[in-house]
């Protein structure tokens, strides 16, 4: 998953609560903040709690998290593309993304299938509390959304379909697993 531009990504994930995980790889790593929804409009600001940084290579997960795991339910790759740290200190002089991460203020483009535009990530507190505002431009989300936001960018599958299909395998593999008990009783 790394790229000579860092990558950026939304997992839709419904755990105990349905939501969006915002991934943007600062430093090597998928730095995490959970959305409930997306700032589409310059007049949203959407809180966003950080979460557990994860490795760039579960960037590619898509399925089910099974039960009694960190964040069980289904995740879906619901957007994926780069994103470009545009964040500067008080000179105006361009700071990396892991120094506006530590500082609490990060300025970003994103590049990518569903999302795209300027967006500001502003910690509010001096815990995990952030807020996520989208920036006046040309990709402002106006109307209705597509049809495809309800879609993974991966399979295209809808998060239902997802969970149903992980459900449909562990219920085949149970009674594959049952069958050949009862054929080993009969021997």
């Amino acid at each position: 998953m790394s790229s000579q531009k860092p990558v950026y990504m939304i997992h839709k994930h419904h755990a105990t609560h349905l939501h969006y995980d915002l991934r943007l790889e600062i430093d090597g790593v998928l730095k995490s903040w959970a959305l409930k929804e997306l700032p589409l409009k310059p007049s949203d600001g959407v809180e966003a709690i950080q979460v557990v940084d994860h490795s760039l290579k579960y960037g590619h997960f898509e399925g089910v998290i099974p039960p009694f795991h960190y964040g069980a339910g289904p995740v879906m790759i619901w957007d994926h593309g780069i994103f470009l740290n545009f964040t500067t200190d008080h000179t105006k002089k361009l700071i990396s993304a892991k120094e506006a991460e530590k500082r609490g203020y990060i300025l970003f483009e994103l590049q990518a299938h569903k999302l795209n535009g300027s967006y500001l990530l502003v910690r509010i507190t001096k815990k995990k509390q952030w807020i996520l505002v989208k920036l006046p431009d040309k990709h402002v989300i106006k109307g209705r959304k597509p049809a495809s936001w309800n879609k993974s960018v991966k399979s295209g599958k809808t998060l239902e379909e997802i969970f149903d299909e992980k459900s449909a395998i562990t219920y085949e593999k149970w009674l594959s697993t049952g069958a050949n008990i009862r054929y080993r009783k009969k021997k």
